[in-house]
């Protein structure tokens, strides 16, 4: 959390939040109170006098499916509101784009199964980017990790997880790396997965492709996911979705015989 409101809002008026120091994210939000619906006319986000422009995200729907959904608090019209389909947990936000993001970090040899040691390289595509690796749990961070200089000798099987940064940008999104050595490759049938619904699915983006490659199994990941967004209400929007725009096209186009 970077900021909160404290008080009750007067009606008809900003509440106005500075942040002492800049902070670089892709994502940022306003996250309503919990039995609020969401209600808020309007949500500007600005660094010093500018105002930041990306595409708007938020909880789907809104009360009584009168309209009032997450884009009339990004809208610029003050006379519109943002009241949700539920009392708690709602929210609005803005993407701004992989261009203020460091690249994801990438592994080579890539994560998998292998009969011995392997030196692996973390590298990203950002100029002048850094790398810190969390090694066997944890989650690395702009201050926290192991800074990469060279090879990383895996001599055992382990889970690597990186985070790319670089000045000016915010930071990459972790990349996880599990590394299996002595491991059998066994079966290599292609598995296909499908992941269709809110957080509750969406948790396994980032793990579960690298988990599965890593014992053998080469994945097919599909995905298709809005957190609080119920499934038929994905089904009903096929463009609206994080992942795959058109998963249900996908499912029926590759699914197995």
């Amino acid at each position: 959390m970077l900021a909160e409101i404290t008080e009750v809002p007067k009606e008809h008026e900003w509440s106005e939040l500075v942040l002492a120091a800049p902070v670089l994210y892709r994502f940022i939000k306003y996250e309503a109170p919990n039995g609020s619906w969401g209600n808020v006319a309007e949500v500007e986000f600005y660094a010093g006098d500018q105002k930041i422009h990306g595409t708007p995200f938020g909880t789907t729907g809104s009360r009584d499916n009168a309209g009032r959904d997450f884009a009339k608090a990004m809208d610029g019209d003050l006379s519109t509101f943002f009241d949700g389909a539920e009392p708690n947990n709602q929210y609005v936000g803005l993407d701004l784009g992989a261009s203020v993001q460091a690249s994801a970090p990438e592994f080579a040899p890539r994560p998998g199964s292998y009969s011995g040691v392997q030196d692996v390289s973390v590298t990203s595509a950002t100029p002048a980017a850094m790398i810190r690796v969390a090694r066997g749990g944890g989650t690395p961070t702009r201050t926290q990790g192991e800074p990469v200089t060279g090879l990383i000798r895996v001599g055992k099987s382990e889970i690597l997880a990186a985070v790319a940064y670089a000045n000016g940008l915010a930071c990459s999104p972790v990349v996880v790396g599990p590394y299996r050595i002595g491991w059998d490759q066994g079966n290599t049938r292609l598995t296909r997965s499908f992941h269709i619904g809110n957080s509750l699915t969406d948790t396994v983006d980032g793990w579960l492709k690298p988990l599965a490659e890593s014992g053998g199994h080469p994945l097919d990941f599909h995905r298709f996911t809005i957190p609080g967004a119920p499934t038929d209400w994905l089904w009903a929007h096929p463009a609206s979705g994080f992942g795959d725009s058109r998963y249900a096209e996908a499912f029926f186009r590759v699914r197995p015989v």
